[in-house]
């Protein structure tokens, strides 16, 4: 119903006739009988994928996060509040930036290093 309400929208403002209206009707009444769901404008795409793709981003971060804070753990020991502070405060390249450097870590130290040297740029 709500797919109808922006077409009823859009025939208004197109100014369809009423045979074009009819015609326009039944090709998609055809359509979402045919794909057994309903039509999906330009701009609902574009939606999704941004979607999609913001969706992505947050998983690959989450990811990211979750195997940086695990292997330092297991590499440097405990990670005091401000450091994981400032590793959740990495962007998701630096992230993956930093489970690949930290390989080569012994200690607690060369984290802090690390950060000095590839905090995000404030301002």
């Amino acid at each position: 119903e709500e797919v109808r309400e922006r077409f009823r929208f859009l025939e208004w403002m197109i100014g369809l006739s009423a045979e074009e209206n009819r015609a326009f009707r039944s090709e998609l009444t055809a359509y979402e009988e045919e794909r057994k769901m309903p039509y999906v404008t330009s701009f609902e795409r574009i939606g999704i994928r941004k979607g999609l793709k913001r969706g992505r981003l947050e998983g690959r971060q989450d990811a990211a996060l979750s195997l940086s804070l695990r292997q330092l753990s297991r590499k440097v020991g405990a990670v005091s509040a401000a450091q994981e502070a400032a590793v959740r405060s990495l962007p998701v390249e630096r992230l993956e930036a930093l489970a690949d450097a930290l390989l080569d870590f012994s200690a607690s130290d060369d984290l802090d290093a690390w950060l000095r040297d590839n905090a995000p740029a404030q301002g």
